[in-house]
């Protein structure tokens, strides 16, 4: 039998707009799974940057958290990226949408002047090491 690889997933929300991009997430959990491997979903426990309604396409005045919008796409089984540790997976994935810019960091707002959220620098910094 072949080793299992264990992947980090690390989610900025549910919906391309202002969180993960669905289709992409779901498909890398599917790759995963389908290859036979494990995956843990991960999220910051933040508050979301903006909310939008997609059906109206505009932004709303509703808050929501990250961690408990991730886990939508996550179907519950996920954790706080405050628990991530490297050491205990062998890649980690990074789900595109505008969460990513919005959520993870102040890109969207700011450009290359941004600031990224520490547990996101965390985990990044954390995996690169680990994996040198």
């Amino acid at each position: 039998m072949s080793k299992q690889f264990r992947f980090a997933v690390v989610l900025s929300g549910c919906g391309r707009a202002d969180g993960s991009e669905i289709y992409e997430t779901v498909s890398a959990l599917y790759a995963v799974a389908a290859s036979k491997n494990i995956y843990q979903c991960f999220a910051p426990n933040i508050a979301q940057a903006k909310v939008v309604d997609l059906f109206n396409r505009s932004e709303t005045s509703e808050k929501r958290n990250v961690l408990v919008e991730s886990a939508r796409l996550a179907r519950g089984n996920i954790l706080d990226l405050e628990k991530f540790k490297a050491e205990d997976y062998d890649a980690i994935i990074f789900p595109g949408g505008l969460g990513a810019v919005t959520n993870w960091c102040d890109y969207a707002s700011k450009g290359l002047a941004c600031s990224i959220n520490p547990e996101i620098k965390r985990a990044i910094t954390e995996s690169y090491d680990n994996h040198l």
